[in-house]
């Protein structure tokens, strides 16, 4: 495990802001379980599943160098705003391929590749179709979906009939059509099963005193580094 002198600086700023890391760190957490289940609802085995769900925890990582006062604007972003939020898939990468960290391809897959688009206008490579990794095209629905349903300083909330009704009118275009067929059979399903969907994502994760600094070693070391500091 690497020392505190090589936590990058950047990653200090977010993590100071306790709204933001922890709105962050729920949203990162729901989606690696939605991810995971519609693995499994696709036939993905057992433990590629687990895989994919442990990974698409960490497929926001790179937000952590990205200022909280964008992360929470209210206001709509100016092109150089959204791409200083769009370098959060390169930064992530590089983070986790830094020589202190080894993540598995599934991991790496994930964290570049989650806003590509089916239709190849996604970043920050332009894929089209199967070229985008399965597990980030599975990844891309859990995240889309969760940004839609949950509120944020720039926009409300949108109902799960909504939010499924907007990814069911992107397939094909933003997302897999197989995949979205599958994750529009799986949502209503679990909402019947489990009527706080929310909430039934959340509580198969760690608690948020826990949150990245248990996903991420370096950024565990930069957490803690702070609450020194503090």
């Amino acid at each position: 495990m690497p020392n505190d002198e090589s936590v990058p600086a950047r990653l200090a700023p977010p993590c100071r802001d306790t709204e933001c890391h922890g709105q962050v760190v729920s949203h990162c957490l729901r989606v690696g379980r939605l991810a995971g289940l519609l693995a499994r609802e696709v036939g993905v085995d057992e433990g590629t599943a687990t895989l994919i769900e442990h990974a698409a925890r960490l497929h926001d990582v790179g937000k952590v160098s990205v200022a909280c006062e964008l992360l929470l604007k209210p206001a709509q972003l100016t092109e150089a705003e959204l791409y200083e939020i769009r370098q959060h898939t390169i930064s992530g990468e590089r983070l986790l391929r830094s020589e202190d960290s080894e993540q598995d391809a599934i991991t790496l897959d994930i964290v570049r590749h989650h806003h590509e688009k089916w239709d190849g206008s996604g970043y920050p490579d332009q894929l089209a179709g199967e070229a985008i990794p399965r597990v980030a095209r599975i990844t891309a629905l859990a995240d889309v979906f969760d940004s839609l349903t949950q509120a944020r300083a720039y926009k409300r909330a949108w109902s799960v009939d909504d939010a499924l009704r907007e990814i069911g009118l992107a397939r094909a275009i933003h997302f897999d059509p197989d995949l979205t067929d599958a994750f529009l059979q799986l949502v209503p399903r679990l909402r019947r099963e489990q009527p706080d969907l929310a909430a039934y994502l959340a509580a198969h994760h760690l608690p948020f005193e826990l949150d990245f600094a248990c996903l991420h070693p370096p950024l565990a070391l930069a957490w803690r580094g702070l609450a020194r500091a503090d």
